[in-house]
């Protein structure tokens, strides 16, 4: 199993494509099995991750969501500080 991760923060909401191009490039060359891990924030629309899943999916691979705001949010409250 490989393990890929990627972090976005897609305020406009366009950067999202390069990541999934990044990823399908990814899975079309790889025989192995992946699971993609995407960091985010807010900021990763429903509609851009509903793509990430269906583009992962249509691979037969794993793709996870970790909201970096939620899960994260004392920590980087004390960086801003």
């Amino acid at each position: 199993m490989i393990h890929v991760c990627f972090s976005i923060y897609d305020k406009t909401g366009h950067y999202s494509k390069f990541t999934g191009t990044a990823i399908l490039s990814l899975l079309e060359n790889t025989k192995s099995d992946v699971t993609i891990h995407i960091l985010h924030d807010n900021t990763l629309t429903a509609y851009n991750r509903d793509k990430f899943i269906s583009s992962v999916n249509s691979f037969n691979q794993i793709v996870a969501f970790y909201n970096v705001a939620e899960l994260c949010a004392g920590k980087i409250d004390m960086i801003r500080e």
